[in-house]
């Protein structure tokens, strides 16, 4: 089947059973694409490019709709096809009204995406102080209380920027992919490039949930992004995997704006 065919079957799915909500996060390389119904996602389409979204057979299905869209793109022909499409529209910013609140000091420079992922986690996790690791190009890390108080969070570099920068920034080393070799101790320079990518990056999501969670005792961890299922399996502490938490915080979104 098609992602046309798909995309049409979801809406037809969602119709018959009422209110519509299709989430859209617009990324760097990816454009994931939310279809809930009942609070649940139910149906999930990812493209590669926006190109294929330009496509009026997708943009004319938003109709009826309630859609948000998070997005890292400046195209503005494609998101007013968008909004004219949807029955109601949102395009997140640092300014729309969320459920939770923040004590970023400076909130027009907070990442929408980091915005949609702890809302999402107060919504799945609301009686815990939630540290959610949102790891992809970078790797973000923020903690929402369990009163619903975005407490600031952290920026690193995430895996592949790892490989890259340490590529990049000197004369010899070679880029490398991830892997795992079996032995935290690398024995040749792919292997010792590989695993310090990997290691340090795991021993960093520790080391800050081992710290947070010493001040804030009913704690949880959780990880999402790009790489978060590589990472979570290598994991010695305990985590829950949340693929789609940008999603599901852009649904709660969109439900607390409608209200």
């Amino acid at each position: 089947m098609s992602r046309e065919s798909k995309f049409n079957t979801s809406l037809h799915k969602l119709r018959n059973h009422g209110k519509n909500y299709i989430t859209v996060d617009m990324g760097n390389t990816r454009i994931k694409i939310g279809f809930f119904d009942k609070g649940r996602l139910v149906n999930l389409l990812v493209w590669k490019g926006i190109e294929d979204f330009r496509k009026q057979g997708f943009i004319a299905g938003l109709r009826g709709a309630t859609v948000i869209v998070s997005s890292v793109h400046d195209d503005k022909n494609l998101l007013e096809l968008l909004s004219d499409s949807a029955d109601k529209y949102y395009y997140l910013t640092q300014h729309t009204p969320t459920p939770v609140r923040t004590l970023y000091k400076t909130p027009d420079t907070l990442g929408k995406d980091r915005i949609a992922a702890v809302v999402g986690a107060h919504a799945a996790f609301p009686d815990k102080n939630i540290l959610v690791f949102d790891i992809g190009t970078c790797m973000t890390y923020d903690l929402i209380d369990q009163g619903g108080t975005h407490r600031g969070g952290n920026i690193a570099p995430g895996l592949h920027l790892r490989y890259r920068s340490m590529h990049e920034g000197t004369a010899k080393l070679p880029r490398v992919n991830p892997r795992l070799n079996g032995d935290i101790l690398g024995v040749d320079t792919i292997s010792a490039l590989q695993n310090g990518g990997l290691f340090g990056l795991i021993c960093e999501i520790e080391g800050i949930a081992t710290r947070i969670a010493k001040e804030f005792r009913n704690f949880g961890l959780v990880l999402t992004g790009g790489d978060a299922e590589l990472i979570g399996n290598q994991l010695s502490i305990p985590y829950q995997l949340r693929p789609n938490l940008v999603l599901e915080g852009l649904y709660e979104i969109a439900k607390y704006n409608e209200h």
